[in-house]
């Protein structure tokens, strides 16, 4: 039986990272880029757009780590960085009515949600903290996921659940000083 959700380890500054998380999610890029109704209308629509211009050229100017990241992931995916750069941008994009199918725009509209509870909420574990989270991608995603552990040189370390070619931290992640 294949996992739901695969694993993989990343070190390296913001390119290697990218890089190896590309090469990690290639052989899933087909989920995202093919078979995935909400990326085909965010890719029609958006795609070289003044919005995502603008979009970038903030991103180079606040976070141009972030962009390398996603440089590298581009080259590791065997995909083309404005590909990437709009479904990393999905959260900030929007369809015109009528261009998605129902079931896209309500697990669009809705999101995931993620739900903490501190340590000492357990007497019996009093050390533990409890993450909850729904996944509420699209399910053209299910069996492509990935949980990464991602050491960038220089950063704290962390893990994420990972969507194939999405930065990771765009869905639940806790890192090892435990900020979720």
């Amino acid at each position: 039986m294949k996992p739901t959700i695969h694993h993989a380890t990343i070190r390296g500054d913001a390119y290697a990272v990218g890089r190896g998380l590309g090469e990690a999610v290639r052989p899933h890029m087909t989920a995202v880029t093919g078979a995935s109704e909400e990326f085909r209308a965010l890719d029609t629509r958006w795609r070289g757009s003044e919005l995502v211009r603008h979009l970038l050229e903030a991103a180079r100017a606040v976070f141009p780590d972030y962009i390398r990241e996603l440089e590298g992931m581009a080259d590791g995916a065997g995909v083309d960085f404005d590909t990437l750069f709009v479904w990393n941008c999905r959260g900030d994009l929007r369809y015109p009515p009528g261009t998605v199918s129902p079931r896209v725009e309500a697990a669009v509209a809705d999101g995931c949600t993620t739900v903490m509870l501190p340590a000492g909420h357990d007497p019996a574990a009093p050390d533990d903290a409890l993450i909850a989270h729904n996944e509420d991608g699209s399910e053209e995603l299910d069996g492509h996921c990935f949980w990464v552990r991602v050491e960038r040189d220089g950063g704290i370390p962390f893990s994420s659940f990972l969507y194939p070619g999405m930065l990771p931290g765009h869905t639940l992640a806790v890192n090892d000083t435990g900020l979720v």
